[in-house]
Order: structure tokens, then sequence, then C-alpha cells
């Protein structure tokens, strides 16, 4: 028959109704004791209930404060109402608990073996579960404790409430931010997504390193990504890339645009991120950025391969450098692709390559400024393949051709000095660059 409570466990019924059939008419709880009496008539009701079997009560510490109040209360009064009571916690909880430590890997391959399994399968549930002895012997009862370990995994993350998934799910789209970025990217209030990033935390499943959260694991990572939609996975995305905005976040955003599936917004990003690398010399980044802003379809691709060719000539990539120019060009030649072409031929030191370039380049050239410029190439590649007296003519029309433009006419000005030998040229383009500095 079920257990009747007495007037003592009575306030309980203010908690859980349901006893109210077989409780006396719970007492009003008013002035200063009413908490205390709460916790007795609670912790009263629950030794009654419970008789001679053992409670169990599982991770105590995640209880709420109001949970955790009557786990105190119990823990307290167990012995004296006749309470078998078992708690586990993350906290010490009085003078009779008892510290559980993970298992080492050398006892879990014991187990293993003794299981049934080989020894090979030891270390490995041992990584995958930490050594904790609850999970370490779920995976060994196992015929396959590798999909033993999978599940339990799975299971760690559907059980999480609502937020906790969500927030946890903005994690792995982030890889690693802040607070703030957290909660816009989970489109939650920052306060709630504080709490549920401690509780993750408490979970071992995030992980907080100088002010940034991550997932814990790559396991964690693999698994929210198995759960998740691809809907649910684009939105995600598309949130992250909103959230980044300055010129180093050009490559995270990219990343984050194509996994959104807004490819045309990815290509630009990538454009954005390459431009960024191959400003602070970091020639194997730059080059993955343009290329696979090319590969996904960049509105502008000539530009873009004209970068991807500054990169390869920088980096002493030269047939690379050549490929690039060449798609280029193929999207429309210019007087600066093919001056580009002769800059690469030049370093390369292939001289009759380099002039015919420089040559193209010169018949394309509409601005007197252009037209200096590239005389100035043909007379230094003239000077290098020791054809002195083309070099001088090609000088000389070079001065003729400059206009005001104070940063052509230094270089006009430095080459002739080399060419000519003459120290006067020398000091005019001394005399131009120092009026381009003042400029900018």
């Amino acid at each position: 028959s079920a257990v009747q409570l007495d007037e003592r466990a009575a306030p309980a019924v203010h908690v859980a109704p349901s006893l109210g059939r077989r409780a006396p008419e719970p007492p009003a709880l008013e002035g200063d004791l009413a908490a205390s009496r709460l916790l007795d008539g609670l912790t009263h009701a629950i030794g009654l209930l419970v008789g001679d079997r053992v409670l169990a009560l599982d991770d105590a510490h995640l209880a709420d404060e109001a949970s955790k109040a009557v786990v105190d209360r119990l823990l307290e009064r167990a012995t004296g109402d006749g309470v078998r009571l078992v708690v586990t916690s993350e906290r010490i909880l009085g003078d009779r608990s008892i510290e559980t430590r993970p298992l080492p890997e050398d006892e879990v391959t014991r187990l293993a073996v003794e299981a049934g399994h080989d020894e090979s399968v030891g270390p490995a549930v041992a990584a995958a579960t930490g050594g904790w002895t609850g999970p370490v012997l779920e995976a060994l009862e196992s015929n396959d404790p590798a999909a033993a370990v999978e599940t339990q995994r799975r299971r760690r993350v559907e059980e999480l409430d609502p937020i906790g998934v969500q927030v946890l799910e903005a994690l792995v789209a982030l890889a690693s931010a802040p607070l703030e970025t957290v909660a816009e990217v989970a489109g939650k209030p920052v306060a709630e997504v504080a709490g549920a990033l401690d509780q993750l935390l408490s979970y071992d499943l995030a992980s907080q390193v100088d002010g940034a959260y991550a997932p814990a694991a790559p396991w964690v990572a693999e698994t929210v990504g198995s759960l998740m939609g691809p809907a649910r996975t684009a939105l995600l995305h598309a949130r992250a890339a909103d959230t980044m905005t300055k010129d180093r976040d050009q490559a995270l955003r990219a990343r984050h645009l194509e996994l959104a599936g807004r490819t045309e917004e990815a290509a630009t990003a990538h454009a954005a991120a390459g431009g960024y690398a191959a400003g602070v010399l970091a020639p194997e980044s730059a080059r993955g950025h343009f290329e696979s802003a090319l590969a996904l379809g960049h509105p502008e691709p000539g530009p873009i391969h004209l970068r991807l060719a500054e990169v390869e000539t920088r980096d002493g990539s030269y047939p690379a450098a050549l490929r690039a120019l060449n798609a280029a060009a193929a999207e429309g030649t210019t007087w600066e692709i093919e001056r580009a072409i002769g800059e690469v031929y030049s370093r390369w030191g292939r001289w009759p390559l380099a002039k015919a370039s420089f040559e193209a380049a010169l018949t394309l050239a509409e601005d007197p400024a252009e037209k200096a410029t590239v005389l100035a190439d043909l007379a230094v590649v003239a000077s290098r393949d020791d054809n002195q007296k083309e070099a001088e003519a090609r000088v000389r029309e070079a001065l003729e051709a400059v206009n005001g433009e104070a940063a052509v006419a230094a270089r006009v000005a430095n080459v002739a000095g080399l060419v000519l030998d003459e120290p006067d040229h020398l000091l005019a383009a001394i005399a131009h660059a120092r009026r381009t500095r003042r400029r900018e």
C-alpha cells in the first residue's frame, strides 16, 4: 500500500502537490522559520517514501540552489531519519565523503582484458572516457566499446537542456570566441548564455582559455556537428560571419560564409583575406585565399589573378606567376598585365621574353606616365642584356615622356642615373622621391 505521510512531512505538499492524497493538510508557511520548516518537511517525507531502500543522487553539484539545500539537509539528517543515502558530486559533502578519481590506463586495460577484449581496447577506452568508472564499465560491457563510447558522447549532448544545446552548437560553429560573440551567434541573451557556458564547463563539454570559450575536445565538435541539420549549420555560420568585420578576421569570415552557403560573399572575403596575408608577407596563406576566391567564382577574377601573380613573383615561383598572369590576360589584357609578365621574365633573367612583354605593354600604354614607366623597364632590360646603346636610347625616351607625376619621374631619373652614369639624374630621383613622400 502507498506510504502515508505524517504532519511533519505535510509541508512537502507545497512542493509536490501529488503527495496531498497521502498527507494531512499542509500548514501555511510564514515567518522566519518557513524555509526551515519546508526543508524539514521535504527531507522527512523523502525518508518515509524511501523506507529501507537506498536513495542515490547523481551529480548533485549540477542541481539548482534550492535542490542543493534539500541535499545538504538530507546529508545532515540522514542517520537520524534512518535514510540510506548515496550522493555523487564534484564538491566535498561532509566528513563521510569519498573522493573518486579516474582509473589509470593500465587499470582500464586490465578490465578490458578481463571483459574479453583485446589489450589495445584499454588505452582507447581510457582516452575516450577520461578513465571515469561508469563510462569505462559501460563501454567494456559492450561487444563494441568504440560504438558504446560514441553512444555515450551523443547522449551527453542530447541530454543537455535546449539552451545548452544551442550554446554548444554556437561554440562548435565559432571554434573559439568570447562570451558576447557566442551569445550573438546563439541568438540568446548574454546572461542566459553565461549560465549555459558555466554548465557546459562543469560537464567538460566546453573549455575556457584567456576569456575565449571553445569545445572541450575534437569529439565534442564532431558529435555536435553530426547532430546538427544543414539548415541549422548554415544559420549559425551565417551569424558567425556577420560578427567578423576586421581585416584580420576575413579568413575566418570566408570559412563561415562558405559553410553558410553564401558563396559570392565567401569569394569576396577570401580575396580580402588574401590581400591581408600578402600585406603581412604570408605567401602560403595569401595564395590559398586567392585560389579559393577564384574557385568560388569571384565576380572580378582578373584583379585576383594579378594579386596572386604578385605573391608568386615575390615568392620566386615564376612559372606559377606566369600562369596567374596569363589567366588574368585571358580576362582582358592591359598594359599592367603585360608589364607584370615582363617583370617576371626580367627577374628570371630571360631578357628577350622580358623585352617582348614590355614592348607589348608599351603598345597598350596610353598615358605618358605609363609609357615612361615601361620605357624605363625596357632600358633596364637592355642594360642587363649588355645592350648599352639601346638602354641609353630607351631611357632618353622615358625622360622625354615623363610628366609631372613625382613617383614615375623618380623611377625614370633613377634608371637614367644608372644607365647614363650621370649623377645629376640620381640627384633628381632623390628630389622626386622626397616630393612623393611629402604628398603621402
